[in-house]
């Protein structure tokens, strides 16, 4: 029994291994690809207004902002992590950032490529939507 059990660990090891290293390989592409998706002249780029939703403290990863915007009827969700000075302030006062309406940037072509523009907020009496070039 203990032969077995020295015979499948290097292999599961390997895999295990593997695995890893295709995750790896996976995020520092998804990386990449979001920067050329935002840097790129040739992708057609838009603003639209959208509205947080919700706020996560982050017991174990950075503190977000959930927002959300809808583009030709469809609903697109995203985040904004809070990094910046706007993360020293208390839970209760981002908290107050609920419901509040920001512009966000996306991807004509996939919306799922998406950005929450903080220094950007939008009164209600503004247009709902503005192309970019």
């Amino acid at each position: 029994m203990k032969e077995e059990i020295n015979e499948i660990s290097p292999n599961l090891g390997r895999a295990i291994v593997g695995v890893l290293f295709l995750l790896l390989l996976y995020f520092i592409y998804r990386h990449y690809d979001i920067q050329h998706q935002f840097q790129s002249d040739d992708v057609e780029k838009s603003i639209i207004t959208g509205v947080i939703i919700d706020f996560n403290p982050g017991a174990k990863n950075a503190p977000n902002f959930e927002y959300e915007f809808i583009v030709d009827g469809e609903k697109y969700e995203g985040r904004h992590l809070i990094v910046t000075i706007l993360g020293q302030k208390s839970t209760k006062e981002l908290r107050k950032y609920i419901g509040k309406k920001y512009k966000v940037w996306y991807v004509v072509e996939d919306p799922t490529y998406n950005k929450l523009l903080l220094d950007k907020p939008v009164n209600d009496s503004l247009p709902f939507k503005k192309k970019v070039d």
